[in-house]
């Protein structure tokens, strides 16, 4: 996601989303790799005179904020994403086999 002000919408900031469909042969990547991917891809955005970039992460405290790029490691956002997502986990924010955008099947029945 990319949070960003537009002076098409008064200077307000503006969310924009990319759903990217994976090729059905795609090899499942370890978490360390897809983060130190985003952290490299987000210190490259980072080098043009506009945006402001910042990653999400775990602070000491418990607390998610964001970091820029450069002040976080491969690694400790890679930690930062797996406590994200096991706790989103915990909180029945995930769904294991859930529909994608391009997906014709109903989604899974609700937990009671």
């Amino acid at each position: 996601m990319a949070r960003y002000r537009d002076p098409r919408a008064g200077n307000n900031w503006v969310n924009a989303i990319a759903d990217v469909a994976l090729p059905a042969d795609a090899k499942p990547r370890p978490l360390a790799e897809l983060a130190a991917r985003a952290r490299r891809d987000a210190l490259v955005i980072s080098q043009a005179a506009t945006p402001v970039v910042f990653l999400y992460g775990w602070t000491s405290d418990g607390a998610m904020r964001a970091v820029e790029p450069a002040k976080i490691s491969d690694t400790e956002f890679a930690e930062g994403l797996a406590k994200q997502l096991e706790w989103l986990a915990n909180n029945d924010q995930i769904q294991p086999n859930a529909p994608t955008l391009g997906d014709t099947q109903p989604a899974p029945a609700e937990k009671p």
